[in-house]
C-alpha cells in the first residue's frame, strides 16, 4: 500500500509542476514587449534609412536632417 501512495503523490507532483511551468510561461509570454514597426525612407544625399517621423522631405525627396536636404540644393 505504501508504494502505490508513493506513485500516487509522484503523478499529483507531477501534475502540480506542469501546471506551475505552463503557467510560468504563460506569464513571461504576457510581459515580453511589443515592437512597433516604424516606416523608414532612404535619405536622397547620404542613402542611410531613417524613421520617416524625423526625416525631411523636400523636393519630392526624402532626407535624414535638414542639412542633407541643404547640401543636396547646392
Amino acid at each position: 500500500m505504501g508504494l502505490f501512495r508513493l506513485f500516487i503523490l509522484a503523478v499529483i507532483g507531477y501534475c502540480a509542476y506542469a501546471l506551475w511551468r505552463k503557467y510560468q510561461q504563460h506569464q513571461r509570454l504576457q510581459q515580453r514587449p511589443t515592437t512597433q514597426v516604424t516606416d523608414t525612407v532612404r535619405c536622397a544625399y547620404c542613402n542611410t534609412h531613417s524613421p520617416k517621423q524625423t526625416a525631411v522631405y523636400a523636393n519630392g525627396k526624402w532626407y535624414c536632417n535638414e542639412q542633407h536636404q541643404k547640401l543636396s540644393q547646392q
